[in-house]
């Protein structure tokens, strides 16, 4: 059985662990660590602690102290055994893992307590925002297992994150609709909190660590809650929608660029100002959704349960640090579910967005078809009214030539340039059959005479056809004198 206990008095103007030694505790601050959860609010010096490990059984124990915390800053735990330094092991965000003495993304060290001996130990955490920390004793097995359980969780929520970044920013070079993009800034600003939460950011992003001090938790908060009052204002479209969110979120903005301002002259003050400002953001994010909810819109629904789900999770996780519980499972792992939950809804609902606006486009498409066709109807409409109108007038006027044409004595007759005949008056029928020509409309007329009269016929009918208006005379034999025709040949 191992026993730890830990004074968490907030030491100032400590700089090592023999000054902390000088200090007395006080009986009352001693509790087991595994009934509470270290919560110094906040600060960005250094706070020392003072513990003390006893292995009471027959056998040397070999465990790793974990810090429930990786977003740490710095931490250096000191070990003495009777007055001696024994070992200085440091962690934290500031070291890079594979530089710690246990190469994780853990705050942890490692513990060696002879059978039957006690060791002091001297923790120094240094944290820029809540310096708050569960502290647990396991043995490398269980270690081993919380690695393999959290990389898992962890794998997974990374997976789906940057599967959902990819696809939407895909989407938007496809659409290029802003939503889209902001999205995809907001999904990354929450992706470098989450890494920051988990320890990641001191492998993956290690120079932001190193430019921003151990701030970039701050910042990257900072510009997810900026990114997410764009997204809400692109999203919701809060300009046609809701005109008064919409002037609020833009004096949010407006803030947040002076609160950028103070956090480089002051980073203290910077860290009360982010706060504050990114908790007056979520409230208005908050009080918008609610709005666009009541008015219907959809894209307020998806909006609006998203936001239950993160508020639901800040409870969860926060609340334990506030009260000085301890951690457990769900809290520690819940902000990372609500983020994936919130993602999914918001992409849900962009997917809703984008197939409500290829709807509207489809239906305005349909529309500008059914304009065109309605034009289109109207017009031959127009054609075929006018159609008939000069199919009447032509009616009108083929009566009259018809008239003119059979009032007439003289042998009036037509062909196409198939010599077929088109138009045949009563002279000239009669005519025809007076030598003994039966033809009438539609017989082919040069099929119907003798080879000689075809020839003349012919050649004169291609004349006309191609253009050429002119007079011939055709000479009939006759058994007592022949008989001289004059043909007028004049091309329609």
């Amino acid at each position: 059985m191992i026993s730890i206990f830990f004074v968490y008095d907030l030491y100032a103007d400590v700089s090592s662990p023999e000054q902390l030694a000088a200090y007395r505790p006080l009986a009352p601050n001693w509790h087991p660590v595994k009934d509470r959860v270290l919560n110094l609010g906040i600060s960005r010096d250094d706070c020392w602690l003072r513990g003390i490990v006893h292995n009471p059984g027959d056998e040397d124990a070999h465990f790793l102290l974990v810090l429930g915390n990786p977003s740490l800053y710095y931490a250096r735990l000191f070990v003495y055994a009777q007055n001696q330094r024994l070992s200085v092991q440091e962690s934290g965000m500031k070291i890079l893992p594979r530089d710690r003495t246990v190469p994780s993304n853990q705050v942890a060290f490692t513990l060696r307590i002879p059978a039957g001996q006690s060791r002091t130990m001297y923790l120094q955490v240094q944290s820029h925002t809540f310096l708050s920390f569960p502290i647990e004793l396991l043995s490398p097995k269980q270690f081993g297992e919380q690695e393999i359980r959290r990389s898992t969780i962890l794998g997974a929520f990374y997976g789906i994150l940057i599967f959902i970044l990819l696809t939407q920013f895909l989407i938007y070079f496809v659409v290029k609709i802003p939503a889209f993009l902001y999205f995809v800034l907001y999904s990354s600003s929450l992706g470098i909190v989450s890494s920051t939460l988990d320890g990641f950011a001191a492998e993956y992003i290690a120079f932001l660590v190193r430019w921003m001090h151990g701030y970039q938790d701050l910042y990257a908060g900072m510009a997810t809650a900026v990114f997410f009052l764009i997204f809400t204002r692109s999203f919701l479209q809060t300009p046609k929608n809701n005109p008064l969110g919409d002037r609020l979120i833009q004096v949010i903005l407006n803030y947040m660029v002076v609160v950028v301002g103070a956090g480089l002259i002051s980073p203290v003050w910077g860290i009360y100002s982010n706060l504050s400002g990114t908790f007056v953001a979520l409230m208005l994010i908050f009080w918008i959704a609610i709005q666009s909810y009541h008015q219907g819109q959809r894209e307020g629904i998806f909006f609006f349960w998203s936001y239950v789900i993160m508020s639901i999770a800040a409870i969860v996780s926060i609340v334990p640090t506030l009260l000085v519980l301890s951690f457990d499972y769900v809290s520690h792992y819940s902000i990372h579910m609500a983020y994936g939950l919130q993602i999914l809804i918001l992409s849900a609902g962009l997917g809703d967005k984008l197939l409500a606006l290829r709807n509207e486009v489809a239906r305005k498409e349909l529309e500008k078809e059914i304009e065109k066709q309605q034009i289109i109807e109207a017009k031959n409409e127009e054609l075929e009214d006018k159609v008939k109108q000069r199919t009447q007038e032509l009616v009108v006027k083929e009566a009259k030539l018809v008239s003119l044409v059979e009032s007439t004595q003289d042998v009036i007759f037509s062909v196409d340039c198939q010599y077929q005949i088109m138009v045949l008056n009563q002279a000239a029928r009669n005519k025809f059959y007076r030598y003994d020509l039966h033809v009438d409309v539609g017989s082919n007329l040069i099929e119907n005479l003798s080879p000689d009269s075809a020839r003349f016929w012919k050649a004169n009918f291609d004349r006309a056809l191609s253009g050429e208006s002119f007079s011939a005379i055709q000479e009939i034999p006759e058994p007592k004198m022949s008989l001289f025709l004059l043909v007028h040949f004049n091309p329609i």
